[in-house]
Order: C-alpha cells, then structure tokens, then sequence
C-alpha cells in the first residue's frame, strides 16, 4: 500500500467539497494485501472516517468489535459501499478531536500495512487489536505523568531510534521499525532480527526487566539486547527535547503521525513536558547478541505448564560478550 500520511487529509478535504445526496462519502486510499481501505465522510454530519473493506465471502464474519471511545466502529452495508465485501468504518465521534483521530487512522493503517505479508486472517486480527488498543487508550482519560523509570525506559528507545534514522536504514524505515509501541515483543524490529532497549540512571547494578518470555527468546534472528547507562548531566538532552528532535525527524520523512502513534501509546504527552526536566547523557552502551549462551529464559526448556513469565537480568554481571552500535548495527544488515 503506497500512500503518503497527507494523503488522507487531502481525501477528506475533496469529500468535503463534493454536493451528492449519500450517506456515505468515499475515495479509495490503498490496498494491503487483500484489504481495501478508503477515506470517507459520513453524512449529513460530514464526520471524518477510514474504512477498510475485507473480502469476505458469506458467513466469514469479523471478530466481535470493540465500542467506540471517541470514535465509533460501525459495519457499513453493501449498498452504502457500492462494492462487494464487509466494509467496517472508524468514524470520528461528535465530539472527538480531529487531531487524534487522524493520529489513530494513520495508525491502524500502518499497523495493517507493516504486518504484510500476513494472509487475510492474520490481518483482519491486526486490525481489530490495533482498534481495540486505540479505544483501551482513549478509554482510560487524563493519564499521570510518566513515572521516572518510564522516562528514562522511553529516552533509551528514542536514543536508539534517532541511531537508525541516520544510519543507512533510512528515517522512513526506522520509524516503522519501532514497534515496541505496537505491542510487539522487542522496541525494534530491523529487517529481520529485533533490539530489544533496557536503560538504567543506576551508577551500579543494571536491573533489566524482561517483560516476557518472547522478549529474548525471539523467533527474529538476530536479536540482541542493547544496555544504556545514562547519567544526570547539564549537558546532556530531556526527554521533551529528545521528542522534538524525532518530530522533526518524521515531518521531513512524512511519518509525524505515525511517531505520534508511537510516542501516545508511550504514555507521552505535551502537557506533561514540564515534568520531564531531567538532562540525561549516555555514559555507556553494551551491545548483546541474544545467542543460546546468553543467560535468559528459552521457551524450549521450560515446561509446557509455563506460559508466561517475567524476570529480571542485571546486565552488570551477565558474563557474556558485547559489542558497540555500530557492529549490532552491521549484524543486522544495516551497516
């Protein structure tokens, strides 16, 4: 699916200009894999929308829906689509604001359009988990402030991201690689393998939490596990400022929406910049390939009874070898 992130507001700009009688207002936007997605308005309100249109033959239907949470998801019938298919549309609400809801959109696409080459079914579930994510998101109101931990967690993975957009992955690509805040089981999937980010203010001890079994022990290969210590410094960059920087980063990409995507469901907000005053300078990074010597949990010698699991690695006195960013980087094939 080619399309450019302003290529969705330039659809509900002409929508806005057309004069038909219809209830539903649409123009074709791409296609991923066998999903068609539209931009439509729905009238007489003239509410913004996306519709994704999945080529289901009768009695296939579609998982069950979330409800709305400042949109609505609403199943559009044949003759309102005027082609074959079962149409569901996320339309903005009355009251929900533009600026989200266009971030949402731009989202769900993206999260469809980089889980190619899944077959339909597989899509169809990125589809609704990403909706569901959105409106668990929108549910939940004012969010606090991140707490200290999150923070530096967030400037580690945003440290890390500003590292692919100048190397030769390309700023385009690099955003799409930070799927952490796709709840992906790694912060970064590149070409193949995964980094997984874990960062510390701790002058001793590198406490790392691992948030699941998957984390480490990927079916991506390589996977490598990257520990920055960061130190309180004058000279050193906020996170506010961290984020601005990758704004800028994505504009010129024309990927704003989707890091703004990325940045929301990170518990990052504006109007908590204020509270995020900390300058933070990297002190040290380590660099390990997740190889079967790595001290981390495999799901092959568990038993079967375990399903899940969290823990924690102090990467101070992992006694495996490491290497910089650039030869993690060249062992990913980004080098």
């Amino acid at each position: 699916m080619v399309w450019a992130e302003a290529d969705l507001e330039h659809c509900w700009h002409a929508l806005g200009r057309m004069t038909d009688d219809v209830s539903w207002r649409l123009m074709p936007l791409g296609r991923a894999g066998g999903i068609r997605f539209q931009a439509g308005l729905r009238m007489p309100q003239g509410l913004e929308a996306i519709v994704a249109v999945f080529p289901s033959p009768a009695g296939a239907a579609l998982p069950r829906l979330p409800e709305g949470a400042g949109f609505d998801v609403i199943r559009i019938e044949s003759e309102d689509l005027g082609d074959p298919g079962e149409a569901i549309a996320l339309v903005r609400s009355a009251e929900g604001d533009i600026g989200i809801f266009e971030t949402m959109a731009i989202d769900v696409l993206r999260t469809v359009e980089h889980a190619l080459p899944q077959p339909e079914a597989g899509l169809r579930q990125v589809f609704v988990r990403r909706v569901k994510g959105w409106q668990d998101f929108m549910a939940r109101g004012v969010l606090r402030p991140l707490s200290p931990e999150a923070q530096v967690g967030l400037f580690g993975e945003l440290i890390m991201l500003e590292a692919l957009c100048k190397g030769p992955l390309g700023a385009r690509d690099a955003f799409a690689a930070w799927v952490g805040p796709r709840h992906a089981a790694q912060d970064f999937h590149v070409l193949a393998g995964a980094v997984e980010v874990k960062s510390t203010t701790s002058a001793s001890g590198f406490a790392a939490k691992i948030n699941s079994i998957e984390q480490l022990d990927s079916d991506r290969d390589p996977t490598w596990l990257c520990a920055m210590r960061f130190a309180e410094d004058d000279g050193g960059a906020t996170l506010p400022e961290a984020v601005e920087r990758l704004r800028e980063s994505a504009a010129c990409a024309q990927v704003g929406q989707e890091f703004e995507a990325g940045v929301i469901f990170s518990g990052y907000r504006d109007d908590h910049a204020h509270h995020y005053g900390r300058r933070l300078r990297l002190s040290q990074e380590r660099c390990f390939q997740v190889t079967e010597a790595f001290p981390s949990l495999k799901r092959a010698a568990l038993s079967p009874a375990v399903t899940s699991a969290r823990y924690v690695l102090d990467l101070d006195h992992v006694n495996a070898p490491s290497a910089d960013r650039d030869a993690m980087f060249q062992q990913l094939g980004v080098l």
